[in-house]
């Protein structure tokens, strides 16, 4: 990636208030707030059985800015290898994580902030065995093992060494960065200064033009392995 456009998309995010919720970037409120019919909630609950019914409760599936947005995971300035989601889900698990483990809650921060990663780090954190507990971990394990297999055979390696230098090398984009169990919010993301910036980076600088990521990016369709052609510069 160009560095003058990687350098823009971490500025916009780099003073974001992690701190107080709501979380929702000041330059996003009016825009997705002012959204038609859609639905939002702005306090993460706290208890168990609240984390289910946020979850599962509201068949509107509304927008959860109780939680930390993720416009992206892993290195931009370094990776070579990138990927366009449409936004984070939702599980009762991402409320546990934030609210019970501080560590957890510190990475997406790091990650946030795009703070320098140490050779000894994960950058694309869900690949850190630390992680392996959350929702996270368990969706990208599923749906990069057989990347990572075929890296670690390539490189002579075991499996979590080559976890760690494939965590070094990819990093994921999502066009709209607020959590959701499912999208429902198509029009919303040109409406975004957040999203304009992702997809411009997207646009320029990936390995389908951004038309072809929007068909593709969502959750159920990233398990084809036409989706993993990019995993051959490893």
């Amino acid at each position: 990636m160009k560095s003058s456009a990687v350098d823009k998309f971490i500025s916009f995010w780099k003073d974001f208030d992690a701190v107080t919720g709501p979380y929702i970037h000041p330059l996003d409120r009016d825009s997705l707030l002012s959204v038609k019919n859609a639905k939002f909630v702005f306090d993460a609950p706290t208890t168990p059985p609240g984390w289910v019914d946020a979850v599962y409760e509201d068949n509107d599936a509304p927008v959860q800015l109780g939680l930390l947005p993720i416009p992206f995971v892993g290195d931009l300035r370094k990776a070579d290898i990138f990927l366009c989601l449409l936004n984070p889900g939702l599980a009762p698990a991402d409320f546990y994580a934030e609210e019970r483990h501080p560590e957890y809650r510190d990475q997406l921060v790091k990650a946030l902030r795009q703070d320098s990663y140490g050779g000894d780090e994960y950058p694309f954190w869900p690949l850190n065995p630390r992680f392996c507990w959350t929702g996270a971990a368990t969706w990208w394990t599923g749906k990069l093992r057989r990347v990572i297999v075929a890296a670690a055979e390539r490189w002579s390696c075991g499996y979590a060494e080559a976890a760690h230098r494939v965590s070094h090398r990819i990093s994921v984009i999502e066009l709209f960065p607020y959590h959701s169990r499912d999208f429902r919010l198509g029009k919303a993301i040109a409406k975004l200064a957040s999203s304009p910036r992702g997809q411009g980076i997207h646009q320029r600088h990936g390995d389908r033009s951004n038309k072809d990521c929007d068909r593709h990016s969502t959750n159920e369709r990233m398990g084809s392995g036409k989706r993993w052609k990019s995993a051959s510069r490893l």
